[in-house]
């Protein structure tokens, strides 16, 4: 290490360099899909020449105790930014022991990078050694030089007090929505029916209290004053109702959103004396209903428009199909754009045109031939900057490709609900196509990454979430009383996806309890579950060897053990008006490793078993396969039924045998069509295979073989 470089620049973070700070060196040995060029003490050049490319630091002598010095810190030059940034705190190495998802920006010059290593609950616990990971990507070239570990500056020791108290009120915040939902109340808001023109709250209440609006934006934990109320009526004891109108003068909102509350006033102070409900009946509020397809398969892809081959949906025969619909496309209009107008609470809104008609091209094929259609409702990460503050939730971070939808200021929840106010009424006629159910974000338990809202626990996430399943489920049931909208949902179940910080990834089984919990407490609503049971591997489409139990604590759901979710989903506190959810599994496939003979024949078996398993699995109701036409820019994964052709993205080429499969099943092909199969999975016949101990549900058992 160059002492006189490092001492001046920790001279410049105002560091004492004696007292603190520990230089580190690389091992240079240790190094993986990377090579290194040294440019002078303590300074390098890397290339990543792989998909997993790190090296080790030297370990620090056994008397030097890092702990007082939890700043990793160097500096970096890198034209192309680096996300991914993972430091392994050694020994052990392992992702428990270990920060993720830090970020080399790009710059022209040198620019510092420093990461807390007290962040992780294992800092200071004998750690004298780090590995270094720089991502995912190959070919990028960096530098890096002063690589030490240092204690806090004076304004990092006041950043960190401050995410502390950040913290604490996280925390506070889940203790209180834990309390919260499973309170019993001695007073009840029974019912919230709405119409047309009014609001009608009926009330069971033992003593005169306040009656009390809670609006999206407001948290109901924070409503302890009177004059924190947009609206409030005294209320006399015993079961009465409370009728006002539904649109309140003077203001752009709609009450259908509105949650309503009963407390009791102590002088200016309030004490909540019941649950806030949603509105619990709006069949008098419905502007028109549409044709609800009854599909005789199960069989779906995710549609998007592809000139030179929608034929082939045709000869596969599906029955159902999803499209993603990005908010922020659809309200990125240029002035010198062609645009339409969506008027909304007495306000007009620009609609981007060429969006409109790119989602109808394909809802109007969809219509044609009377698939069941599912919009996937996203907020990108790129909103057009005037909107950045109102379409994106306020706590997300960059790391998330979509972010949670933002309800939490009067002109994001105006906004949120004009788009999709547009969306419901514009989809409900055969000239412009239909949605018929909504699937609200995409694979929530894996927040970090598909529906960022920042850092937080499970109640405080799934508390914007459910007001964005409520908001658009309100909306949606004005032009379709069957509209349902369903919480989407990793493979992953009594366990979370690693691969981000623990407040940001969750188990789906836990945020199902909670959502159950919010119905139960807020009134029940009528959602459903999209599910997205892939192989544990990936790059594995060997789904008959998944290694998975067959009881509620699994730690992850896949075809193998699909029976798993319905079963769960039929205890009595996940019921809907006593019957079983709508269970879809809105995105799964099989990948094969390469496009070698073998390969593309274990691909289609794995469909083969994958369709009979889904087809013996009652209570799922459709089966949308990832993907209709591989993509080069999914990883390596080859998900398709049909191959890209050379040298595009996903334009369609060749056709796997995995394609006839899908196509036979439900017909009267199907079993001559799939019988290759058995001898490549090792069963004598479907029935042996669906009727095995190892498929058999339990609420507990051993892993199966």
């Amino acid at each position: 290490m160059n002492a006189l470089f490092l001492h001046a620049l920790l001279f410049v973070l105002g560091i004492d360099f004696l007292s603190a700070a520990i230089p580190l060196q690389l091992d240079l040995s240790s190094a993986h899909d990377l090579t290194i060029k040294p440019l002078g003490k303590a300074h390098f050049e890397f290339t990543t020449t792989g998909k997993d490319p790190h090296l080790f630091t030297l370990p620090l002598p056994s008397d030097r105790d890092p702990t007082p010095f939890p700043v990793l810190s160097f500096e970096s030059f890198s034209l192309k930014t680096i996300p991914g940034i993972q430091i392994f705190l050694a020994p052990p190495v392992s992702e428990e022991h270990s920060l993720r998802d830090a970020t080399i920006l790009s710059s022209e010059g040198w620019i510092p990078f420093t990461l807390d290593l007290s962040r992780s609950q294992h800092w200071g616990q004998g750690k004298q050694r780090f590995r270094l990971d720089f991502g995912r990507q190959v070919g990028l070239t960096f530098q890096l030089r002063a690589l030490h570990l240092r204690s806090f500056t004076a304004a990092e020791a006041r950043q960190r007090k401050n995410e502390a108290a950040k913290a604490t009120e996280k925390r506070q915040n889940e203790a209180w929505w834990k309390s919260y939902l499973q309170a019993t109340f001695p007073d009840q808001v029974s019912e919230v029916v709405i119409d047309h023109d009014t609001v009608a709250i009926h009330h069971q209440v033992s003593e005169p209290l306040l009656l009390a609006e809670i609006r999206p934006w407001q948290s109901l934990r924070k409503i302890r004053l009177r004059n924190n109320l947009v609206w409030s009526e005294q209320i006399i004891k015993g079961a009465t109702k409370t009728v006002i109108p539904r649109f309140p003068a003077g203001a752009r909102y709609d009450r259908l959103h509105s949650r309503w509350a009963l407390f009791r006033p102590t002088g200016d102070s309030l004490v909540l004396m019941s649950h806030a409900v949603h509105c619990t009946d709006q069949s008098s509020a419905t502007q028109k209903t549409i044709p609800i397809p009854k599909p005789s398969t199960k069989k779906g892809l995710p549609l998007t428009w592809r000139p030179e081959a929608m034929g082939q949906l045709d000869e596969l025969g599906i029955g159902h199909g999803t499209i993603n619909i990005d908010l922020c496309q659809l309200l990125r209009v240029p002035k010198d754009q062609p645009a339409l107008t969506h008027r909304y609470l007495g306000r007009n809104f620009r609609i981007n045109l060429a969006a409109v008609e790119h989602l109808a091209r394909t809802l109007r094929f969809a219509a044609e031939r009377n698939y069941l259609m599912g919009a996937i409702i996203l907020v990108s990460r790129n909103p057009p900057p005037e909107l950045r503050n109102i379409l994106l939730h306020p706590d997300y971070l960059p790391n998330g490709i979509y972010s949670m939808a933002n309800l939490t200021s009067p002109e994001a929840t105006l906004h949120y609900s004009m788009i999709i106010d547009f969306l419901a009424s514009h989809f409900a006629c055969k000239e412009n196509g239909f949605l018929h159910y909504w699937i609200i974000h995409n694979e929530v338990d894996a927040a970090w990454v598909w529906t960022n809202c920042g850092k937080c626990g499970p109640l405080t996430m799934m508390d914007s979430y459910v007001k964005s399943m409520r908001t658009v489920h309100q909306i949606a049931r004005q032009y379709n009383p069957q509209a349902r909208t369903f919480i989407s949902l990793t493979h992953f179940w009594n366990s979370r996806n690693v691969h981000g910080p623990v407040e940001t990834m969750y188990a789906p089984r836990h945020l199902l309890e909670i959502l159950a919990e919010h119905s139960q407490a807020e009134g029940n609503f009528d959602w459903g579950v999209a599910y997205h049971p892939y192989p544990r591997n990936l790059r594995n489409p060997r789904v008959w060897e998944d290694q998975v139990a067959h009881h509620f604590d699994t730690d992850i759901i896949s075809y193998k053990n699909l029976e798993v979710l319905p079963a769960f989903l039929r205890q009595e506190k996940f019921l809907f008006e006593g019957q079983l959810r709508k269970i879809h599994l809105t995105e799964q496939g099989l990948s094969n490793p390469d496009n070698s003979q073998e390969q593309l024949q274990i691909q289609a078996a794995a469909l083969a078993y994958a369709m009979k398993k889904v087809n013996a699995t009652e209570g799922v109701e459709a089966h949308i396969l990832h993907r209709w036409v591989d993509h080069a820019q999914e990883g390596g994964l080859n998900l398709g039924l049909v191959q890209k052709k050379p040298g595009t993205i996903s334009t369609a080429g060749q056709k796997k045998p995995s394609f006839a499969v899908y196509a036979a099943i439900d017909t009267p092909d199907e079993d001559k069509t799939c019988h290759f199969a058995l001898s490549l999975i090792g069963t004598p016949s479907w029935e042996h295979l669906l009727t095995s101990p190892q498929s058999q549900m339990t609420t507990k058992g051993a892993e199966s073989r």
